[in-house]
């Protein structure tokens, strides 16, 4: 029988990866890129397993297809064991939570990624989220690496979540740079509006933009291939834009909504609006459809921002994650 590249590896980190099932989300697209580092470093395998509940079988989680053969090992599923943990981690050198719950037993050092910091973290109204708040205190008491996206969140966590700033490490994802050529076959459009398929403000926006008469738009999926002359990205919420690098990155102009995270990290080679209503939107998108000037400024300031993310740069940032990790407890 031959070596999984588990049995080979000098470490192995255990990724939980039910995120991939959603396959939308700012989430998957991390994983995306953690399991692509995983399997091009020789001394660390990975072992995807998802979050289900105790006695469940795992079933299986929807893995990017061009990492499929590096991800050879079997998707496990975690067990309840004790009455206050509903999940429990499998056995590994390293165990990653990234973007699964926090009331999960850990026997092996840990990571658990805080992709954003939501009201309820902020400011606890129920027992449900004051015991959300207070696992991820436990979990950073305990020595686990809390893995804050951005600056903005690791901030929000010291200032908003009282977590002490030594537990918690800053490192920013990477993204997918997708080839021009996976446009071809996409009808063109002039605006493509980027919204989860549940967003009002997604559906209002490319109403709005139709409207005018002076573009076309229409709904794309986050992370989606775009074949537009513009992006507008309304989500609001997002801790990482991973929407709007990617947009950046396959040479399109990006308008979004200005936040702490974006003004950081997209700032010089986006265009944004402050209130993030469908008006403001639109005459963002409208003027950059109308202005070939613009958007070229738009597309080289993308490009150069979008490759500083670039998953192979942004490599050795995540192992350096998984090393400190190992040497917390």
């Amino acid at each position: 029988m031959h070596a999984t590249a588990v049995d080979r590896a000098s470490a192995v980190v255990a990724v939980e990866v039910s995120a991939l099932r959603g396959g939308s989300r700012p989430e998957a697209s991390f994983l995306e890129f953690v399991l692509g580092v995983l399997a091009d470093d020789d001394a660390m395998a990975a072992l995807p397993w998802t979050l289900e509940r105790a006695g469940r079988a795992s079933g299986t989680a929807r893995l990017p297809r061009r990492r499929a053969a590096a991800v050879a090992a079997p998707l496990i599923s975690a067990a309840g064991l004790a009455p206050r943990s509903r999940w429990v981690a499998p056995r590994a050198d390293v165990v990653h939570l990234a973007s699964g719950p926090l009331a999960i037993e850990l026997d092996a050092p840990g990571i658990v990624t805080v992709h954003r910091v939501d009201a309820a973290l902020r400011a606890p109204s129920s027992r449900a989220d004051r015991r959300r708040r207070e696992a991820l205190r436990r979990a950073a008491d305990a020595g686990v690496v809390l893995h804050a996206v951005t600056d903005a969140v690791a901030d929000e966590l010291v200032g908003a979540a009282g977590i002490d700033a030594t537990c918690i490490i800053v490192a920013n994802p990477g993204i997918d740079v997708r080839s021009e050529a996976a446009t071809v076959g996409i009808p063109p459009v002039d605006v493509d509006v980027v919204a989860d398929t549940s967003s009002a403000l997604g559906a209002e926006v490319v109403r709005s933009i139709r409207a005018t008469g002076a573009a076309t738009a229409r709904l794309a999926e986050p992370r989606g291939v775009l074949a537009a002359t513009c992006v507008v990205v309304v989500s609001p919420d997002e801790g990482f834009p991973a929407a709007a690098l990617e947009a950046m990155a396959q040479g399109r102009p990006v308008v979004t909504r200005r936040n702490p995270t974006t003004g950081a990290l997209l700032g010089g080679a986006a265009r944004f609006v402050d209130d993030a209503t469908a008006e403001e939107f639109t005459d963002a998108a409208v003027g950059l459809v109308a202005s070939e000037q613009e958007r070229a400024i738009c597309v080289t300031a993308g490009r150069a921002r979008a490759s500083d993310f670039d998953a192979r740069r942004r490599a050795a940032d995540l192992a350096a994650l998984y090393a400190r990790a190992r040497l917390a407890r």
